[in-house]
């Protein structure tokens, strides 16, 4: 039992990955071609979007979609307090200031909009929404934020490949979506992998000439820009595995739905539930209780498969202590990282699995009590 599904990938579509393999090695295209031209083309279908650029990984997308939008030195752009450090580096690395806001108390754990709207100063550029561990933000309210304030919103969709928002699929929401296909993803290649989607033909113009060293034509440049392409080898392992991607998040879904009711009505532990208007495409499964790492480690010696994403949020970490927060400026935030346990949710879990992950978790609780 894993907490990820690398291994259970490789040996269901073995086969199919031999296959694309040697398709590439007949054309010998390793740099763009048609692998990436077909991935590109399937994953924007995929998102309900007309565009769609591969990148090298999920955050050179962040990259080069702000560089895009035109985001760089003196302007800020609000994000969560807990995500991945990579949503708040790709605004430092175009120069820009990441300004942080607080979570939703409850239901969810993404980026409230009334703290969204507090951060929002003169110098506010764009808003990053990250759909964290699968689950919609509440795209709806930071939509109207941003066009009030003429503001751009940037999806970081690493974590929510086919989720969707009022029956709009993540990746269509913002003026831009940032996709990461690191392995351990919903739809993960076998290696670091991005993507940009939008249906904005000069934003993905500009990403298109950003991921590639600037270039207009072949030996003219016309931007500084860098090397942040999509390799033709991953590109086809994201091909054969988008395929299945709609099974697998049903069955992810499935298998959530399980845990819920295995954990319902339980003291001990608690799970939040999102929004009636989202489809989350469970990225991970996350659980609160007290004496969070007591539990953790009590977990780990019954053979459970556990993590904790993420135990530190972003304003409490040194490489952002140049930006001034203080402990207890998010408090939501805190808490969450504070009491926030991921359990194993994916495709080849066995409902047995959960049952098995479920008592030995409530096992673990009854003895710290």
């Amino acid at each position: 039992m894993m907490l990820f599904s690398i291994k259970g990938e490789v040996e269901e579509l073995r086969q199919e990955f031999e296959s694309a393999f040697r398709r590439l090695l007949d054309t010998a295209r390793f740099i763009e071609g048609e692998e990436v031209e077909g991935f590109e083309k399937e994953f924007s279908e995929f998102c309900s979007v007309p565009y769609c650029v591969g990148c090298a990984n999920g955050t050179d997308a962040l990259i080069a979609s702000l560089w895009a939008l035109g985001i760089g030195r003196g302007d800020e752009v609000v994000l969560p307090a807990l995500t991945f450090t990579a949503t708040a580096e790709a605004v430092a690395f175009v120069g820009a200031r990441p300004v942080f806001a607080d979570i939703n108390a409850g239901g969810d754990y993404n980026i409230a909009p009334e703290a969204v709207e507090a951060a929002i100063t003169p110098r506010t550029a764009a808003i990053i929404a990250v759909h964290l561990y699968g689950v919609p933000a509440d795209m709806s309210a930071l939509r109207g934020i941003a066009r009030r304030y003429g503001l751009a919103l940037v999806e970081d969709a690493a974590q929510a490949h086919g989720a969707r928002h009022k029956s709009k699929t993540v990746g269509s929401l913002g003026d831009v979506a940032c996709f990461s296909f690191y392995p351990t993803k919903n739809l993960g290649a076998f290696g670091d992998a991005g993507a940009v989607t939008t249906a904005d033909a000069e934003i993905a113009r500009r990403v298109r000439l950003f991921i590639n060293h600037g270039r207009k034509t072949h030996t003219e440049h016309v931007a500084v820009g860098r090397n942040a392409r999509l390799d033709a080898l991953q590109a086809a392992v994201l091909r054969v595995k988008l395929r299945r991607l709609q099974n697998w998040l049903a069955r992810r879904l499935q298998i959530r739905q399980l845990y819920e009711r295995l954990l319902a009505n339980q003291n001990s532990v608690s799970v939040r539930m999102p929004a009636a208007d989202v489809e989350p495409a469970w990225h991970l499964m996350i659980v609160e209780c007290n004496d969070r790492d007591s539990v953790l480690s009590a977990l780990k010696e019954k053979g459970i498969p556990c993590g904790v994403h993420y135990p530190t949020p972003l304003h409490l970490m040194s490489a952002w202590s140049y930006l001034g927060y203080s402990k207890g400026a998010f408090p939501n935030a805190e808490r969450a990282t504070q009491r926030i346990l991921s359990l194993p949710v994916h495709q080849y879990l066995s409902d047995a699995d959960v049952r098995h992950i479920s008592e030995a978790l409530l096992s673990c609780l009854q003895d710290k009590l």
